[in-house]
């Protein structure tokens, strides 16, 4: 196929053979720009993800934190209220 750029030979003008290499060509760089195109859809969905991950990762850990300050704060309400009961009670049995 004799087709350059400043020679351009029309489709209809080419045998057979010469049309379905030309086809073939067109096909092949269509499937090479999608493929590279769903490539870097993945990459991009991939690097949402992570960060996405990353996000939760974060408030995990914040939530790990916070839940642990409400158990040292439940065990300090609880002792307190032990401590209050056995004063009452104390306090019952002296009267």
């Amino acid at each position: 196929m004799k087709d350059t750029p400043f020679d351009r030979q029309l489709f209809i003008n080419m045998n057979a053979a010469e049309q379905e290499a030309f086809l073939e060509g067109l096909r092949e760089r269509r499937l090479t720009s999608l493929r590279k195109y769903e490539e870097l859809t993945e990459a991009k969905k991939l690097a949402k993800d992570a960060k996405t991950r990353e996000q939760l990762d974060k408030m995990s850990d914040k939530l790990e934190k916070q839940i642990e300050k409400l158990e040292k704060a439940f065990d300090t309400v609880m002792e307190l209220a032990l401590k209050m009961q056995l004063t009452v009670q104390m306090l019952e049995n002296k009267e």
